[in-house]
């Protein structure tokens, strides 16, 4: 387990788990992540944040949410 000043910081578990870590950092937070399985656990969570909020992203774009707002109002212009 690692020692808490050996523990990565929250933005090196966000840098890591968005791709933006430099490959020495990258590396010490993979090593953390064997030998602790809370911070294991973190970057699980993170991960299944990001991707979830990734795809909710995508399924309410601006331009899906405008075509909804402009055919509502159409419909109601119609009616």
């Amino acid at each position: 387990m690692a020692e808490d000043g050996d523990r990565p910081t929250d933005d090196e578990l966000l840098d890591l788990v968005a791709g933006r870590a430099d490959a020495a950092t990258a590396e010490r937070v993979r090593r953390a992540a064997e030998a602790d399985p809370g911070i294991a656990a973190d970057l699980a969570l993170m991960r299944g944040a990001r991707t979830a909020f990734a795809s909710s992203e995508a399924e309410r774009t601006p331009g899906s949410l405008g075509w909804a707002r402009l055919s509502r109002a159409l419909d109601a212009e119609a009616a």
